[in-house]
């Protein structure tokens, strides 16, 4: 039978052999970079065009896909935070108008949520963030490492 030598994935490669690791170590930090130029650029456009912050603009983006509604607890979950993150976010919104609730017939302690449909807001954001993304990666990606 051949000896054969089985190729360690990064993780397995980091814990037994952690001398052996720069390469991987300078791809996820250069990818880390990107994402964190694409999000903050994300962030200031959305802030400076439309006075939205990438939560809010998130949240609409999860409704968006639910025409009959979400609760918190759906919306938090589907989000990847907390119920009082989603609560905060959400009674912003509606309080902006974006949103609406409504009480759930069965229990009167939920809410469940949904987008506007007259929000012309959102439509320009989705308009937008077409625009946005591909931009912002290509800028992003495209800077001189310094590693």
């Amino acid at each position: 039978m051949e000896d054969r030598t089985i190729p360690l994935d990064a993780e397995t490669k980091v814990t037994e052999r952690p001398h052996d690791h720069k390469d991987e170590l300078r791809l996820w930090l250069r990818l880390f970079t990107c994402k964190e130029v694409i999000e903050s650029e994300v962030r200031r456009r959305l802030r400076d065009t439309f006075e939205i912050t990438l939560p809010r603009f998130d949240l609409l983006a999860q409704l968006e896909r639910t025409p009959k509604g979400m609760t918190l607890g759906e919306l938090s979950q589907r989000m990847m935070v907390s119920n009082g993150n989603v609560t905060g976010v959400v009674d912003r919104l509606v309080e902006q108008g974006l949103i609406s609730r409504r009480p759930s017939p069965k229990d009167f302690r939920r809410h469940g949520f949904r987008r506007r449909s007259q929000s012309r807001l959102y439509s320009r954001l989705c308009m937008f963030s077409a625009r946005l993304l591909p931009r912002s990666q290509d800028a992003a990606c495209s800077r001189p490492s310094t590693t």
